[in-house]
């Protein structure tokens, strides 16, 4: 006989029973992908977040603050009515509403005034209290009292500001800090709101560490469906702030997803829905936008109540229904089809997102994290609303609907009569049976045949996919060349390439709508350039080869690079390392006679700010050219396009990296002792190389102190200072004038012919040989400084000043053809001189302002505002003239005017505007000649044997000037690991998209760092993944060599490649979400489309591989 047992029934109340099985309220505490937060955790931020956006939505507050402390607590504010404490000084109600599961102020419609809500359980503050090891709650809100016939808590008219503090259950504290009564309100204004404060307890969730990846999208969304309503962001621990606010909501939204998406060419701006729908006497408000691509799938986002419902719903469902039947009676009653459409065919390329609002009384959702929306209602209350709004927005717009129709109805045939793109998806499917797409020779096979345990590792090149495997379940294909781009590509045009098709058929799942995800032949799919000959060219004046930095180890190395607004500015290139071996290589030749070498897919930078493939680019072409020289005192120039002139190097590199230093500079010079001549600050080259500009050989100093400094250097400055060579020198300087007003200041006797008298008479004196050192006594003593300060002080000096600041920007305006006018002196004017209601009382009249102006020398100064952006005008002008100018000295002929009118367009200006643009005609000449480096001949080459191909990382500006002076692209990460990476995301993106839905995808991050020793002749070796990580460490790596990674290919195949790809164990994999891959396919498009304007916005967009893994 079988003994049977019984157990006690234990029941767990409250807050208790949460803690216990937290997942039931608020999702899994465990990170189920690397680079996320547990679900539970952004759960609980977005329950705290929904009662504030539900207080914006019942019109009470326009702002939400979500700040993360740097001890990973969460504060959400809002200036909402503040959460109702209690009557009189109890504390009842809010207790109640931190504690007590099912309560709610949000059951009764009344106090809501009937807005459909999101908190409607009464489960997501108690929820987040009972995760919590701690929570605070302060507000400001209505003071109430109790009503002793009714029994209920009635505003008294006055306000009351508390503070309570949770741990879960138990109240820490509870005091109420200020009151104010109603006749107190009549004299003071008080703000309501509400300040949550949470501290996620790390032992329930397994990490309690918040990630950007999760917040931000949720956190943008909730502005997208609040309309008006700021939401802000302030991450502590990194200082980060973001705001977001969108007056236009979900059409905002779907302009910001279809951005790079090729659309209809009738639709202009997206379709918007925007209703109130009666269903069962419940009102609903239905919003929606939806814009059509030229893509062959499909986007449409859903949200509840401010939630997004990932798993639809009947809402989803009855948008559905009522795009269909639009389409279908409009297109029918027009007699554009015969056959009507199924959904597949009016989804194709649809991009959309909807909103619905459901009554608080009835709004329900499949669990408490509302993933999925249950009420039913939501369906007929969905379609009306988008029927109704869509066959209004055909008729009255016959252009787009008819092209939607015509795009819908190729959908349509396409599908029935099985088009080529249709079978070549069979064909994927099918591989045994393609003759175009066989599995590859490269595809090193898994022997299993329990295909959920099999997985596809894609590596670039033979070297990384050579490492050690476990055959039964991993197979690897090795991609020799860069697939291609295939968001300029339709399904067959892509599949002529071989890595595209390669890839389809060895994964065997089809393409688009019928990729299936139950067909791969894999569980899991995983993604785990420049010849060594090319020169770097380097800060430090000189250029490197990659052979010679590699073969030194070079583990950072200071580069010209370009910022987004065109300038050319520092930047530390790291992880200089060898990324493959690749056969087949593209070299182009300039016309400067500098040969380039490179893979044929990478990027180098056209004039024009394009980025543009090796291979791609043509003969004529322009590219974006880096032009330096040496001034006549060994000092380098560079050629700014943005500025169209030459500046110093030392300059722009001490002006981008110290600038700190350079405040403390100037803020040394306002409080030290110094000669007029001396009221400037200098860079210094620490080891008197003029050529040497890295940042650590340049220093900030006043020019006092670099006068002292140079003083101080022997007796050799000394000799050269009294030498008859100096002596000599000087006078010619006096001669040719360049101690002037530009070098002793405007004061009305410095630079005049007096004092060049004067001067010559002390040279003649010998006062510069003899008694210099006198002369020198007499301009550093007391008495010297109180004849200029009396100087400086007077009514002519002040006089002269005043005039010359008005007139030197007038000057600048004349000079850039730009009207003398109140609006352009004001904007453009010199930083001191007085504004243009003043300077024109001054001098009387306009026409005397531009007459004395133009008596003077256009000068340089510092302006009241920032013209970078106006500017632009007179930039692009210019260009327009060099390019002219630029072709006319490419076939070895004159520039003159005859032949210069007669090469420029209608729009170009003439060639005496031309001069007068830039001021003289040498300087249009040097202009020109420096405007570009244009393409003479682009050749692929293929070798008989595989040749090393290197690259480097540049963090922030993502590119460098190579010495030939080109600027290329650079290879984030691990090269291949960005722009491959980047490539096969798109890949499947566009045609393979089921496959991430289905969480089949995957990153391998490849490690950084190497820390290796020998321990009984063996080695040891740990591996880092990124700089924090070694850093951490660093106290446990005592006698290990640490190295930098420079690439997969460098690997061991047996150890080290074995470690980083595929072994279970010790290897860094990022599950590939669909936002992953949407934002790499935005990317491709910005990087390799035709919409320059994207590119200019493309800074922040680009994947940081690393930060998704890691953040």
């Amino acid at each position: 006989m079988t003994e049977q047992l019984y157990v006690n029934v234990e029941t767990k109340e409250g807050l208790d029973g949460m803690r216990a099985k937290p997942a039931m309220y608020l999702g899994s505490t465990g990170v189920l992908k690397q680079g996320h937060a547990p679900r539970a955790l952004t759960q609980m931020a977005q329950e705290v977040l929904s009662n504030s956006l539900d207080e914006a939505l019942a019109g009470y507050g326009k702002t939400v603050t979500v700040t993360i402390n740097e001890d990973q607590s969460m504060t959400i504010s809002d200036n909402g009515r503040g959460l109702p404490k209690g009557h009189d000084h109890t504390f009842d109600a809010v207790i109640r509403s931190a504690t007590a599961p099912h309560t709610s102020g949000k059951f009764d419609d009344a106090n809501y005034a009937g807005k459909n809500t999101t908190g409607t359980h009464g489960i997501g503050l108690k929820a987040t209290n009972a995760i919590s090891s701690k929570l605070i709650i302060e507000a400001i809100c209505s003071s109430s009292k109790l009503d002793k016939k009714t029994g209920e808590s009635v505003p008294d008219g006055g306000l009351v500001h508390y503070i309570i503090e949770f741990e879960q259950a138990t109240v820490l504290r509870a005091e109420e800090i200020q009151s104010w009564s109603k006749k107190d309100l009549e004299t003071e204004e008080v703000k309501t709101g509400t300040n949550i404060t949470f501290w996620p307890d790390d032992t329930i969730l397994e990490s309690n560490v918040w990630t950007l990846n999760d917040l931000l999208p949720r956190l943008e969304a909730s502005a997208f469906l609040f309309p008006g309503v700021e939401v802000k962001l302030i991450d502590k621990r990194d200082n980060v702030e973001k705001s977001w606010c969108y007056e236009r909501g979900l059409e905002d939204y779907i302009e910001k997803m279809s951005k790079g998406e090729t659309l209809l060419s009738s639709m202009q701006k997206p379709i918007v829905v925007d209703q109130l729908s009666e269903v069962d006497n419940f009102t609903f408000k239905v919003t929606a936008a939806l814009v059509y691509s030229d893509d062959m799938n499909s986007i449409v986002e859903t949200y509840a109540n401010g939630v997004p419902t990932k798993e639809g719903g009947p809402h989803l469902d009855g948008f559905n229904a009522g795009l269909l039947k639009a389409i279908n009676d409009f297109a029918t009653d027009k007699r554009l089809i015969k056959q009507a459409f199924r959904l597949s065919d009016v989804s194709e390329g649809l991009i959309a997102a909807l909103h619905v609002q459901v009554p608080s009384k009835i709004f329900e959702t499949e669990g408490q994290t509302k993933e999925k929306l249950a009420t039913v209602q939501a369906k007929q209350a969905t379609q009306q609303a988008v029927y109704q709004t869509l066959t209004n927005f055909f008729y009255d717009n016959l252009e787009v609907a008819t092209e939607i129709v015509e795009k819908t109805e190729s959908a349509r045939q396409a599908r029935e009569a099985a088009a080529k793109s249709r079978k070549d998806s069979k064909a994927s499917r099918d591989a045994k049976k393609s003759k175009r797409l066989e599995i590859s020779s490269k595809l090193k096979q898994a022997t299993s045949k329990d295909v959920s345990k099999r997985e596809l590792i894609i590596t670039e090149g033979d070297s990384a996919s050579n490492a050690k495997r476990d055959k039964r379940y991993q197979a690897v294909l090795g991609i020799r060349g860069k697939i291609r781009n295939v968001f300029e590509l339709t399904l067959s045009e892509a599949l002529k390439n071989e890595e595209v098709s390669t890839i389809i058929g060895s994964i065997g799942a089809g393409v688009g709508s019928e990729c299936d995800p139950e067909q791969s032949n894999y569980g899991a799919i995983m993604f785990a350039c420049f010849d060594g000959e090319t020169k770097v060219k380097s800060l430090d004046g000189n250029s490197y080869s990659f052979n010679e930095l590699i073969d030194s180890d070079t583990k950072e190395l200071w580069v010209y690079s370009m910022d987004s607004n065109g300038r050319v500015v520092p930047a530390l290139a790291k992880n200089i390392r060898k990324t493959g071996d690749r056969s087949k290589m593209v070299r182009v030749t300039l016309d400067n006679g500098e040969v380039i070498e490179s893979t044929p897919e990478h990027l180098f930078m056209t004039v024009d700010g394009v980025y543009a493939e090796a291979q791609n680019l043509q003969s004529g072409q322009s590219l974006m050219p880096l032009y330096t020289k040496l001034d006549d005192r060994g000092y380098e120039l560079f050629y700014s396009q943005a500025d169209g002139r030459y500046e110093f190097t030392h300059r722009m590199v001490a002006d981008n990296v110290h600038s700190v230093e350079k405040s403390l500079a100037n803020e040394r010079l306002k409080n030290e002792d110094h000669h007029r001549n001396h009221n400037s600050i200098q860079v210094h080259h620490k080891d008197e190389n003029k050529r040497n500009n890295l940042p650590k050989n340049l220093e900030w100093k006043t020019a006092k102190e670099h006068w002292t400094h140079h003083a101080e250097d022997g007796d050799r400055f000394a000799r050269y200072n009294q030498s008859e060579e100096r002596l000599e020198h000087l006078k010619d300087l006096h001669q040719e004038g360049v101690y002037d007003q530009s070098y002793f200041g405007n004061n009305g006797y410095n630079g005049s012919d007096r004092q060049k008298n004067d001067l010559k008479n002390a040279h003649s004196r010998g006062v510069y040989d003899k008694n210099y050192q006198k002369l020198a006594e007499y301009n550093q003593s007391d008495k010297h400084k109180e004849v200029v300060a009396k100087t400086n002080a007077s009514k002519k000096h002040i006089d002269s000043v005043t005039r010359s600041k008005i007139l030197m920007s007038v000057r600048f305006l004349v000079e850039h053809d730009m009207p003398v006018d109140e609006y352009h002196y004001d904007m453009y004017r010199n930083k001191t001189a007085m504004r243009f209601v003043n300077a024109l009382e001054y001098f009387g009249s306009i026409d005397r302002m531009i007459e004395e102006a133009l008596k003077t020398e256009p000068r340089e100064f510092e302006h009241a505002k920032d013209f970078r952006f106006s500017y632009d005008s007179d930039r692009k002008q210019k260009n327009q003239i060099a390019k002219v100018v630029r072709k006319i000295l490419d076939a070895n002929e004159d520039v003159t005017e005859d032949r210069y009118n007669a090469e420029k367009g209608s729009r170009t200006p003439r060639f005496d505007r031309a001069i007068e643009k830039f001021g003289s005609y040498e300087e249009l000449i040097e202009y020109a000649s420096a405007y570009n480096h244009k393409v003479v001949s682009v050749e692929t080459i293929e070798y008989d044997e595989t040749k090393p191909v290197y690259c480097m990382t540049v963090d922030k500006y993502h590119n460098f000037f190579l010495d030939s002076g080109v600027l290329v692209k650079n290879c984030d990460a691990d090269d291949d690991g960005a722009h491959i990476n980047t490539l096969l995301l798109a890949l499947f993106y566009k045609f393979m998209r089921n496959l991430i839905t289905a969480g089949k995808v995957y990153l391998i991050i490849p490690p950084l760092y190497k820390a290796e020793k020998y321990v009984k002749g063996k080695p040891e070796i740990k591996m880092y993944f990124t700089e924090q990580e070694l850093a951490a460490d660093r106290h446990n790596l005592s006698g290990y060599d640490i190295k930098r990674y420079k690439g997969l290919g460098e690997m061991d195949k047996d150890t080290e490649a074995y470690d980083a790809i595929t072994n279970h164990a010790t290897r860094r994999v990022v599950q590939v979400t669909i936002e992953d891959a949407m934002r790499a396919a935005q990317m491709m498009k910005v990087l390799m489309g035709g919409d320059a304007s994207l590119r200019a916005e493309w800074i922040e967009d680009t994947i940081d591989f690393e930060e998704m893994a890691y953040s």
